[in-house]
């Protein structure tokens, strides 16, 4: 999940909503998927882990003790995102996709 939430944005103010949506297909089990690597994996869903990507290696490798710039608070938004009682989501379940006006295509 950090590692989704981490190359989709860097903008703090999407990168709850990018976890959200992800914890909502993991939930719904959107697309036949249901665990967070299978959802993050679904091919051509998160652009960054698409196989003919060029930033997919570099995402696959971040683990815990990356010192990538902005890596700890992604793993710390993945963890409460994960844990979050229900309540705290902050749009439907059925939400599944989202769209910046400030992405770069990659």
């Amino acid at each position: 999940l950090a590692r989704v939430i981490y190359s989709e944005s860097k903008r703090p103010e999407e990168q709850e909503l990018v976890a959200w949506v992800v914890r909502n297909r993991v939930e719904t089990t959107y697309r036949g998927k249901g665990p967070y690597r299978d959802v993050a994996l679904d091919p051509y869903q998160f652009s960054a882990f698409n196989p003919n990507s060029r930033t997919h290696r570099h995402y696959s490798n971040l683990d815990a003790p990356s010192k990538a710039r902005g890596w700890e608070k992604s793993l710390a938004l993945a963890y409460y995102v994960r844990h979050a009682p229900p309540l705290l989501r902050p749009f439907s379940p059925t939400t599944r996709h989202f769209f910046s006006e400030g992405a770069t295509p990659r």
